[in-house]
C-alpha cells in the first residue's frame, strides 16, 4: 500500500516507469557519475521503497534523492509518461515530514531562500553592491579565491554597464493598437541579477501590442521552495501571486526566466486540494505562456532592426522539458534579421546548474558544463541563447573561467536591440524604461 503521503496518483506514477532504460543519457548526474541509484530509474526504486515503506531512508538515500538537478529531462525520454518532477516534489516533501530537512535545505532554504529569495529588496541591494564591485574590479579577485569560495562565482552576473536599476513601473502601455494586457512576473533573483533582461523583456512586449502590467503586490513563484521539498511555503507564496495577478484583470502572463514560468504552470496542480484557490491557481496555470509562445501567438512585429550575429541555443530544461517549448525560441531567433542559428550537439541536455546543485554538487555542475560550453563553442557563435536564470548563471560562470569568446544571452536581449536597431521604440513610457 501507498504511503499516504504520497498521494495515491502520485503512487501510481511511479509504478508507470517500466525501466527501460531511456531515461540514463539525458539525465546529468548519471552521466557524470554513472551510478544507478544517480540516474531518474534508480531514483524512482529509492522513492518507490520509501512509498511502500520497504526501506528505510539512509543518509546516502536521501543524497541520491536531492542529487538530481530535477532538470526533467527524464519525462521528454520517458516512453511512459511518468511525471518524474511531479514525483520528486513529493518525495522530498515526505521525506522532510518525516526526516526534517537536509543540512543542505536547511542552510540554503532557511538562511538563504527564505532570508534571501523572498525579499526583493535585499537582493536588489546585495545585486547592486555587486555590480558597484564589477565596476572598479573587485570581483575579478574571485578567481584568485580558494576551491571553497571561488564556486561562488555561480552568483556573479555579467555586468552590464550600469550599477542601478529603478523600479519597474507598475504600468506600461502598447506600442500602437493595443493587442492583449500581459502580467509580468519579474522573479526575485531574475529582477535582482538581471535587470536588463526584465526592462528587454518589457519593451519587447510593448513593441507587440501588449500592456505590461507588473503588480507591486508580486512575490516570489515559490520554485525553490516546491523543489526543496517545502510545499507548504510554495502554497502561500502561489496564493500571494494569484491574488496579485487576478486583481491585475490580465489576459495572459509571461516571467523572463522559465524556471518561474514553469512553477506558474503547476499552480493548479500545487493547489489542487485547496478548497478556495484550486480553480483560481487552474485558471491562473492556463493563462501561462513563454514570451516566445505569446509573441507568435498574438502576432509578432515583423520590424526587425539587422544585428549581423551568429549565435546557438540552448534548451533550458525548465522551457523544454518542464513547458515543452523548443521551437518557438527558434523560430523567432531565424525570424531577425542578420542572425545565423548553428544548432549545437545535444542542446537539450542539462547545464548542470538546477536547484541548488551547482552549491551543493559543484564538481557535477562543473563537468556538465564543460560538456555544454564545448559544444556550443564548437559552433562558432558568439551567443549562447538562454532562457532561465541558473542556465545564464552557469553560462556566464564557464565563460568567465574558460576564457570563452562567447557571451550568455536571453531571447529578449536580442529581440530588444533588434527592435531597436529597427527604431521600433517611439512611446516615451517604453522608451524611457531604464
Amino acid at each position: 500500500m501507498y504511503s499516504e503521503e504520497i498521494d495515491q496518483p502520485g503512487y501510481r506514477l511511479i509504478l508507470a516507469c517500466i525501466h527501460c532504460g531511456f531515461c540514463l543519457q539525458i539525465c546529468p548526474t548519471y552521466r557524470a557519475l554513472g551510478m544507478e541509484p544517480d540516474s531518474p530509474r534508480g531514483r524512482l526504486y529509492l522513492i518507490r521503497a520509501m512509498a511502500e515503506h520497504k526501506s528505510r531512508m539512509t543518509v546516502d538515500s536521501v543524497e541520491h534523492i536531492y542529487r538530481c538537478v530535477v532538470c526533467r529531462g527524464c519525462e521528454t525520454a520517458c516512453p511512459s509518461g511518468v511525471k518524474f518532477g511531479y514525483i520528486m516534489d513529493l518525495a522530498r516533501a515526505q521525506l522532510i515530514r518525516n526526516h526534517g530537512l537536509p543540512l543542505r535545505s536547511i542552510v540554503t532554504m532557511n538562511v538563504g531562500s527564505n532570508a534571501l529569495v523572498t525579499h526583493l529588496s535585499l537582493l536588489k541591494i546585495i545585486s547592486t553592491f555587486v555590480r558597484a564591485c564589477q565596476k572598479i574590479g573587485l570581483t575579478n579577485l574571485v578567481k584568485h579565491a580558494p576551491e571553497t569560495l571561488s564556486r561562488f562565482d555561480f552568483l556573479i552576473p555579467p555586468y552590464s554597464g550600469r550599477v542601478y536599476y529603478p523600479e519597474i513601473p507598475e504600468i506600461v502601455p502598447p506600442m500602437g493598437d493595443k493587442k492583449c494586457r500581459v502580467g509580468f512576473l519579474h522573479g526575485c533573483l531574475m529582477e535582482a541579477s538581471f535587470p536588463w533582461t526584465n526592462r528587454a523583456m518589457i519593451r519587447v512586449l510593448a513593441a507587440n501590442g501588449c500592456e505590461v502590467v507588473t503588480p507591486r503586490e508580486q512575490n516570489c513563484c515559490g520554485a525553490a521552495a516546491l523543489h526543496e521539498g517545502m510545499r507548504e511555503t510554495a502554497k502561500k507564496l502561489a496564493r500571494v501571486n494569484i491574488e496579485a495577478f487576478e486583481r491585475a484583470q490580465i489576459d495572459y502572463l509571461v516571467a523572463s526566466a522559465a524556471g518561474c514560468a514553469a512553477t506558474l504552470e503547476m499552480y493548479g496542480e500545487i493547489l489542487k486540494n485547496d478548497p478556495e484557490y484550486s480553480k483560481r491557481a487552474e485558471a491562473l496555470s492556463q493563462k501561462v505562456r513563454d514570451v516566445s509562445e505569446l509573441l507568435l501567438e498574438i502576432g509578432m512585429n515583423t520590424r526587425l532592426g539587422k544585428l549581423n550575429a551568429v549565435v546557438t541555443y540552448h534548451d533550458s530544461c525548465a522551457l523544454a522539458h518542464a513547458q515543452g517549448v523548443t521551437q518557438q525560441p527558434r523560430r523567432i531567433l531565424n525570424s531577425i534579421p542578420g542572425v545565423r542559428l548553428v544548432e549545437m550537439k545535444d542542446p537539450d541536455l542539462c547545464c548542470g546548474a538546477g536547484g541548488l546543485n551547482w552549491l551543493t554538487q559543484p564538481d557535477i555542475t562543473i563537468e556538465t558544463l564543460r560538456m555544454k560550453l564545448k559544444n556550443a563553442a564548437a559552433t562558432g557563435a558568439s551567443f549562447v541563447v538562454v532562457a532561465n536564470l541558473p542556465c545564464y548563471f552557469n553560462f556566464a560562470r564557464g565563460v568567465r573561467r574558460f576564457a570563452l569568446k562567447m557571451k550568455p544571452v536571453h531571447l529578449v536581449e536580442l529581440l530588444d536591440e533588434s527592435y531597436k536597431n529597427g527604431g521600433r521604440y517611439s512611446v516615451k513610457a517604453v522608451s524611457d524604461i531604464p
